[in-house]
């Protein structure tokens, strides 16, 4: 039951912040931002969120310990070539049309993601 209840705090942070992610990037864009800046401060507020919800919400860790930033960076890059690697499987390899395939690669993303934070960045729960 432990781990049903990081999950859905996990998925929960996650769509509150991709939901903000684009609407940074859709005002950015409004206001006249080039749409590459715009998606790049998107994702990068919307990581930092991202950290920040799980650290406190999902996984209650009261550290202050700095190597968890990099613990996270480093877990986001191994789930987003994970998620590279799936995309380009089912995109060019099983032929699968590009929505779907964008899909079944964030599925994922999504799971390495939870376990590298429950296992490795978050390792100490309390």
């Amino acid at each position: 039951m432990f781990i049903f209840n990081h999950l859905i705090s996990y998925l929960s942070i996650g769509l509150f912040t991709t939901i903000f992610s684009y609407i940074v990037m859709f005002l950015l864009i409004y206001l006249g931002f080039n749409p590459y800046v715009s998606n790049f401060i998107g994702y990068l507020l919307g990581l930092i969120l991202t950290f920040v919800g799980n650290k406190n919400i999902t996984f209650k860790n009261k550290s202050n310990n700095k190597s968890q930033v990099i613990k996270f960076l480093i877990s986001f890059f191994i789930s987003y070539l994970t998620n590279y690697f799936f995309l380009y499987l089912f995109l060019n390899i099983m032929k699968y049309d590009v929505y779907l395939s964008q899909v079944f690669a964030g599925f994922f993303y999504v799971i390495i993601m939870f376990c590298l934070m429950r296992q490795y960045v978050f390792k100490n729960i309390s």
